[in-house]
């Protein structure tokens, strides 16, 4: 079960390992499908193609190919002139085919056990094809696949949770995927911290670039002169000059484009750290939660404790004097 108020962004890994894993295991099946019993065709040529014949005429046949153990499927169109032999599948061959690639439903999860009617399902599946299929060439894999469901379901049985491709009881799983998610967050708040360090490293240099651009047009051409010939001459550039104005304005419009760029993205840096410096705590106290409840005898089925235990008994009252002889012979004469 997710730990609730977990970001989205603890579980984007883990999510994309499980599409991973789930395509992994499609093509595992796929690739053995095709190296079951197929139509072969044996060319003059020497090569020998392997698929399915789709369709035939009197002079050519329609094969599709396999290739590169199940990975790559093409269709050829082959000439009878150019076949040597055809060894075709038969029905029995077929009906195995479709039997193993009914079984691609049924992949383990590495993160997360299965209810007992899953595993119950996938069991009674690998058994009906072992019983059908005898001489199949995946008896073997069939084989493993049975015992590693028929493990879960024992496991599952004797109250075991599945986490990261191990067993471990409901309490210990709390604590590793608590102790994940945290591990999760100081990661990424690592990686961010170092992007922002070298993103304003890169922001400094074109401050320092842009400052330098900006310097060398604020020179005014006579020297900053203020007698009547500064004045007269100061709006007299020669081409270069006014070549150079130009170009060192482009340049600073390309600085001023370029920290703007940056100044954006460090402020988005800046939003996800506080963001993930924000979660840190509760991500503490959530391990620390789950490890304290996963001691024995303070689990959800350890016995409550009197929060307020019952004061101890009174003492037993002092018993009372014994009166002196003659009261005691007064008392007798005078029953």
């Amino acid at each position: 079960m997710p730990l609730p108020g977990t970001h989205s962004t603890v579980n984007k890994g883990r999510t994309a390992c499980r599409y991973m894993f789930c395509i992994l295991a499609g093509l595992l099946v796929l690739g053995h499908v095709a190296r079951l019993k197929a139509d072969t065709l044996t060319l003059k040529s020497g090569d020998v193609l392997e698929g399915q014949i789709l369709s035939e005429t009197e002079t050519q046949i329609e094969i599709h190919v396999s290739l590169y153990h199940g990975t790559i499927f093409s269709t050829r169109q082959v000439d009878k002139s150019d076949i040597q032999s055809i060894v075709r599948e038969t029905l029995e061959q077929k009906q195995e085919k479709a039997a193993y690639a009914s079984l691609a439903k049924y992949t383990l999860n590495p993160n997360q056990e299965l209810t007992k009617d899953q595993y119950a399902a996938g069991i009674a599946a690998f058994e009906k094809f072992q019983a059908k299929f005898t001489n199949s060439t995946a008896t073997a894999e069939i084989n493993k696949r049975l015992v590693d469901w028929q493990a879960e379901a024992s496991n599952v049985t004797s109250g075991k949770v599945k986490f990261a491709s191990a067993w471990m009881t409901p309490e210990e799983k709390k604590v590793q995927a608590a102790q994940e998610a945290l591990q999760s967050l100081k990661s990424q708040l690592a990686d961010l911290q170092v992007q922002r360090a070298k993103l304003a490293a890169a922001i400094a240099t074109t401050q320092t670039k842009l400052t330098a651009a900006q310097g060398g047009t604020a020179t005014s051409p006579g020297g900053g002169r203020r007698d009547l010939a500064g004045r007269l001459t100061a709006g007299i550039t020669t081409p270069q000059q006014g070549e150079a104005t130009t170009g060192q304005s482009g340049e600073i419009a390309v600085y001023q484009q370029q920290m703007s760029q940056e100044q954006g993205t460090l402020t988005s840096l800046d939003a996800k750290i506080t963001d993930i410096q924000s979660q840190i705590p509760q991500r503490e106290q959530d391990s620390k939660l789950a490890l304290a409840q996963s001691k024995p005898g303070t689990g959800p089925n350890a016995p409550a404790k009197d929060v307020h235990p019952s004061k101890p008994p009174p003492p037993p009252p002092a018993p009372e004097p014994t009166p002196p002889w003659y009261t005691r012979l007064w008392n007798y004469f005078h029953k």
